[in-house]
């Protein structure tokens, strides 16, 4: 009996058709899958939020899930991402639009946790702004974002500001050591508050133009050996409100 599927972007570039069991069927493959009666691990790709919204009605697959890929949806919806329990993995390509939902308990609406999810690969979401949601997964270690052309920040403070009861025991980014921002033309702000990334080993920033300040304090350049990847007239104009930590962190930075 098979325990562990991973079928990642399997014949993503082959021509789509409603009826292909793959990408273009990915309905059928999920009904296919229900018929996995020990399967203990999946890691899918999936194209249409259809097919999402059919996966994530399976408490089974709620439970089994361990990487999800997006791909190739341009139908706006909104999934409660909480009910993929031990998500670790999340990628999104080419996906126009989509919202996280919070989790009803009673009347009550309260914030969910990702606690499983420690890796996002958003790219070419054109239409996405932000990706504030990623406060609520405490044991992120990777972000790699590229080609979102409306991005205008990571952490949006509008946003949190409008739940603030959410906020009161988040320790946002806590864990994470690695970023990744290319081709953010509009990306203007990672977080507000300075070093929101304790842990952080590496960070690399190509083509952002107007992103003019890291979240970091000299703190950071103390307690870890961090590298940062940028071009140098970036790097150069990066805002200098702190001559201390940017003589701090110049000599961890490479230019490419």
């Amino acid at each position: 009996m098979l325990h562990v599927l991973r079928i990642l972007s399997c014949g993503y570039l082959v021509e789509k058709s409603e009826n292909r069991v793959l990408f273009g069927g990915s309905e059928l493959l999920v009904g296919e899958l229900l018929s996995l009666k020990r399967l203990n691990v999946l890691s899918i790709t999936l194209q249409g939020f259809s097919a999402v919204q059919k996966l994530m009605s399976s408490q089974k697959f709620q439970s089994c899930t361990k990487c999800l890929e997006l791909i190739d949806c341009d139908d706006s919806k909104s999934f409660a991402l909480a009910e993929l329990k031990h998500l670790e993995k999340l990628v999104f390509r080419i996906v126009e639009e989509f919202k996280f939902c919070c989790v009803e308990v009673g009347k009550a609406q309260e914030c969910f946790r990702l606690n499983s999810f420690h890796r996002v690969n958003i790219k070419a979401c054109h239409k996405l702004r932000d990706v504030t949601w990623l406060v609520f997964a405490p044991n992120l270690m990777v972000i790699q974002i590229e080609k979102c052309m409306q991005m205008e920040a990571i952490i949006s403070a509008r946003k949190l500001g409008e739940i603030p009861e959410m906020m009161a025991d988040l320790n946002p980014f806590a864990k994470l050591q690695y970023l990744r921002f290319r081709v953010l033309p509009k990306l203007k702000i990672v977080y507000w508050n300075e070093s929101p990334f304790p842990h952080v080993r590496e960070i690399i920033v190509s083509e952002c133009p107007i992103l003019k300040k890291l979240s970091l304090n000299f703190n950071n350049a103390k307690e870890s050996k961090i590298v940062i990847k940028g071009e140098e007239h970036w790097w150069n104009e990066l805002q200098r409100e702190d001559e201390a930590t940017v003589n701090a962190f110049l000599p961890y930075f490479g230019s490419i």
